[in-house]
C-alpha cells in the first residue's frame, strides 16, 4: 500500500502505471489517501506530482495492508 498525504491534490504513478488522482484543496495529513499497489521485489519507480494552489507539502509511506511500514526498502528521492 502507498499512503499519501498532500497539500493540495496529487497524481501517483507506480512503475509507469497510473494509480490515483485527487483533485482537491486541503491541508497536509498523513495517509489521507491509501492506494493498493503491486511492487516489484527489486526496484520500483514512484512518481508523485502535487497539484498545488499555494504552499505545498506531502508525505508518502509504503506499508502492508495492515499499515505496518515496509522494513526492507530504500528510498532515493529527486525533486524537480
Amino acid at each position: 500500500m502507498v499512503g499519501i498525504g498532500s497539500d493540495d491534490g496529487f497524481k501517483l504513478w507506480v512503475n509507469g502505471k497510473f494509480v490515483d488522482r485527487q483533485n482537491v484543496t486541503r491541508s497536509l495529513g498523513v495517509d489521507t489517501n491509501r492506494c493498493p499497489v503491486k511492487l516489484n521485489k527489486v526496484r520500483n519507480l514512484l512518481l508523485l506530482k502535487i497539484l498545488q494552489g499555494g504552499p505545498t507539502g506531502w508525505s508518502l509511506r509504503l506499508t502492508d495492508t495492515k499499515r505496518v511500514p515496509l522494513k526492507t526498502c530504500r528510498v532515493w528521492m529527486s525533486e524537480r
